[in-house]
């Protein structure tokens, strides 16, 4: 481990940062530029990439020292991890806040990882929320991004569109692969094209890791399982419930036992089912913000939760991403009839369903909830 962070460390330019030499940077993500090769990393800086995911192992580095009793090359890796967080808030962050580069990934890594001065967290939260909506609600992530993206949305204050990237059936996207016949997470979010087709054989695995991350998200994120202390000894159980996931279910088998955390959303109340094994204790936080401190044992509560039944359609999403949708556009073009088989809806396709609305006049908005009722209704019946 120390040969090869103290190649690394060798490889520190002048201005403090790594700055030269090939990086795979933010592999087969989708935000490239039309001039860049067709495969290969997308806009974020490879060096920025680099820099962030060395901040980790230099950090990893500290407490491995530290915890065989190595205290000086701890305090030395240490210090390594600040002086390189500090050189990387200079180069990329202005006086204001603003990153120099703002790509889904970009944005997620600063959040997840620490790199974002705290007194700019939430604009850069904000700035990573917007890439997201600005793109449909959908990702644009590659391998170095894709693992932070979902844990960098839902703690800066937008787990709902966490949970909505998450469940989008739409490409590019987990549950895409899934009604695809996926039984394992692909190395392209295409593997499998929308006509039955296959994505370039020469690098189009159907088993890798890189998106299939998403999991942590999951059983760390949603179903809310932590740890506080080695080997799980100290447990945090945070369950987060997610619009369009009415039950989860996790465990986590530890050394001391089986871990589980879950909920079940019904009749506006989400009950949560929790058990701590033996020889451990677990900081419970509920969805409502109570908390508690027990020991092992099998545990249940109960919180009052907004609903939690899936919305395919919402009214922030654009009427052509909705029309284009193999899911959605059928039964949107047979609950909207005329409307959505006119020439008007052209004029339609660029704007989102709200806007859509009061641009029809007295009436509109309303008639146009009332068809996304309609067809959340026969979708989640389906």
């Amino acid at each position: 481990m120390k040969r090869y962070v103290d190649l690394k460390l060798n490889r520190i330019g002048k201005d403090g940062l790594i700055d030269s030499g090939y990086e795979f940077g933010d592999w087969l993500a989708l935000d490239r530029d039309e001039l860049m090769p067709v495969s290969g990393p997308g806009s974020t800086d490879s060096y920025f990439v680099s820099n962030a995911y060395f901040t980790v192992v230099l950090g990893d580095m500290a407490e491995a020292a530290f915890a065989i009793g190595r205290a000086e090359e701890g305090k030395y890796y240490a210090s390594r991890r600040e002086g390189l967080i500090s050189v990387m808030r200079r180069e990329y962050f202005t006086a204001t806040g603003r990153m120099a580069c703002e790509t889904q990934t970009a944005c997620a890594l600063a959040i997840a990882l620490g790199i974002v001065p705290l007194q700019f967290k939430e604009m850069v939260s904000s700035a990573l929320c917007r890439n997201v909506k600005n793109h449909g609600n959908r990702l644009t992530t590659g391998f170095a991004g894709t693992p932070y993206l979902l844990f960098a949305l839902s703690g800066g204050g937008n787990h709902a569109l966490a949970a909505k990237l998450l469940l989008s059936r739409s490409y590019p996207g987990w549950l895409y692969a899934v009604d695809r016949g996926a039984t394992t997470v692909w190395e392209r979010w295409n593997g499998i094209l929308p006509d039955g087709s296959f994505s370039d054989p020469s690098m189009n695995s159907f088993n890798h890791y890189s998106n299939g991350s998403v999991i942590e998200f999951i059983y760390r994120g949603i179903a809310g399982i932590n740890c506080e202390s080695a080997g799980f000894k100290k447990i945090v159980l945070s369950p987060r419930p997610a619009k369009g996931l009415t039950s989860v279910k996790a465990k986590y088998e530890s050394v001391y036992g089986t871990i589980e955390c879950g909920y079940v959303y019904s009749d506006g109340r989400v009950k949560i089912d929790v058990a701590v094994p033996c020889n451990t204790t677990a900081h419970i936080v509920l969805p409502d913000g109570r908390e508690f401190e027990v020991g092992s044992g099998i545990y249940s509560y109960e919180c009052v939760s907004v609903d939690l039944t899936a919305e395919p359609v919402t009214s922030d999403m654009l009427i052509g991403d909705a029309l284009n949708d193999e899911f959605i556009g059928p039964v949107l073009r047979a609950v909207g009839g005329d409307l959505f088989k006119s020439p008007q809806v052209f004029a339609f396709k660029r704007m989102t369903f709200s806007r859509a609305g009061g641009s029809l006049g007295e009436g509109g908005a309303q008639a146009i909830q009332k068809i996304i009722s309609r067809v959340n209704g026969i979708i989640n019946a389906q």
